[in-house]
């Protein structure tokens, strides 16, 4: 063995000291002399022969082999750690602890429910272990393809349901029931007044399919009742009652509504107006309720020609009335007078900027001395008007008079008892009111002249 040489401090002083391999370095304590390093160090010879305290060890001939005592290393002298690391061993034997993360760990993919994890228990303060089915996992209940719901903490199946994971279809049956259980009972709060809400929403893509395609299909026993499809390009609400065809209402791609039944439409709207299929009438109903049938109706009798009927389509055995109707309902006299009076019953309602044609038939009767005599009149202002009055009499005597404007006299005659007066024209309205029919003695008498009862006048409106 070779010198070594080092250096030993004495009272903070360095102290050079060269050793050879028998020789031997002391030190003194309480007045006794130890030896602390050469030979006689290593064979006991009054120095130091174990260590104590945490590392403990005792001299074996020329080495001091050393133990860690039990329980002495604490957590601040293990090696540092990386961030959220696990010191174990993962392998399958004996090895050497490593640092590993839970993603380094091999997978599982489908645990078994006899399965073991690591849980801390919350009441007690511990680290204990628990199988995987006691904490959520374990067999699903029920049958395959059956939805899975918490059945007093256990797994069950939902009875009458069925996942078809290949076309993400869920069929649902319910039970057969004695009080309502709705299949889907739904519910939701919208409280937001800026905002538009959805509660139920399914959104097609409609790649291809047929027409009549049903979004919506609500059936009994088996059989289309209720229904929200695809129909000509756009959708339809149809409704059945006992036949095989849907009843209801579609919008097609061309934005018309359309009212009838899978494929027959009978009824069309459309932007500018409305069409009735030729064979149909547009009726009405002899009560306040309109399935009690049809006792009055307009139909398509040609290409321009509209009857009034009894309801059937094609038949004209009805009338029509409208607006510009008047009739004497009961004598109208004139009295002792030569002006110009209203004859009650003769009056109709025009509008400004119309063009209407008229025509009143009057009978009359009259003293011969006091005759007839007669005027368009009324609360209408006209932009023009024309207007003849015929007066006949079987006396004979006749009269024939022209106008061009309002309030002007016509088929004035005197010698006349029984004269008949037809008064035919044309007027354009400026300002709307009344169109009205006036009469008057040409010569005044005591006897007053009269318009019967039956007299008319009738007004069209005109092109």
């Amino acid at each position: 063995m070779s010198a070594e040489s080092f250096a030993v401090y004495v009272n903070g002083l360095p102290v050079a000291v060269s050793l050879g391999p028998t020789d031997k370095l002391y030190v003194q304590q309480a007045g006794v002399s130890k030896q602390i390093l050469g030979s006689a160090f290593a064979s006991g010879g009054g120095g130091a022969t174990s260590l104590s305290g945490d590392v403990t060890g005792s001299i074996s001939g020329t080495n001091i082999p050393t133990t860690i005592a039990a329980s002495v290393v604490t957590n601040a002298k293990l090696a540092n750690m990386p961030a959220s690391t696990i010191k174990g061993n993962t392998t399958g034997g004996s090895a050497t602890p490593t640092d590993f993360t839970i993603d380094g760990l091999t997978l599982k993919a489908t645990p078994a429910a006899g399965d073991e994890l690591i849980i801390w228990d919350v009441a007690g303060a511990a680290i204990k272990k628990a199988t995987v089915s006691s904490v959520g996992g374990g067999t699903p209940g029920g049958s395959t393809l059956q939805i899975q719901y918490n059945n007093a903490s256990a797994f069950a199946g939902m009875s009458g349901t069925s996942w078809d994971d290949t076309n993400r279809s869920l069929a649902l049956t319910g039970a057969t029931v004695t009080t309502s259980h709705p299949v889907l009972d739904l519910s939701q709060t919208w409280n937001a007044g800026g905002v538009v809400f959805d509660g139920i929403k399914l959104n097609i893509t409609n790649t291809a399919s047929a027409d009549n395609s049903k979004w919506f299909d609500g059936q009994f026993g088996g059989a289309t009742k209720a229904a929200i499809m695809t129909n000509a390009g756009g959708f339809g609400i149809f409704f059945n009652g006992t036949s095989t065809n849907l009843s209801g209402m579609s919008v097609n791609s061309s934005d018309q509504i359309l009212f009838g039944f899978t494929g027959n439409t009978y009824f069309l709207v459309q932007n500018g107006g409305t069409i009735l299929a030729s064979s149909y009438v547009y009726g009405w109903s002899p009560s306040g309720n309109p399935t009690n049938g049809i006792d009055t109706g307009t139909s398509r009798i040609a290409a321009g020609v509209v009857a009034v009927g009894n309801g059937t389509g094609g038949d004209h055995t009805g009338f029509l009335q409208w607006g510009g109707q008047g009739r004497v309902t009961s004598d109208f006299n004139t009295g002792n007078t030569t002006t110009l009076a209203n004859i009650t019953g003769l009056s109709v309602t025009v509008a400004a900027g119309r063009t209407y044609t008229f025509e009143a038939d009057l009978y009359t009767t009259s003293n011969v001395a006091a005759g007839v005599k007669f005027a368009i009149a009324g609360t209408a202002t006209a932009t023009s008007i024309v207007y003849e009055a015929i007066v006949n009499d079987p006396a004979p005597a006749a009269a024939q008079t022209r106008a061009a404007a309002l309030a002007t006299t016509v088929g004035a005659i005197t010698a006349v008892t029984a004269a008949k007066a037809r008064i035919t024209g044309t007027i354009t309205v400026n300002a709307g009111g009344t169109l009205t029919v006036q009469m008057a003695q040409n010569v005044g008498n005591a006897a007053g002249s009269v318009a019967l009862r039956g007299s008319s006048l009738l007004v069209w409106d005109m092109p």
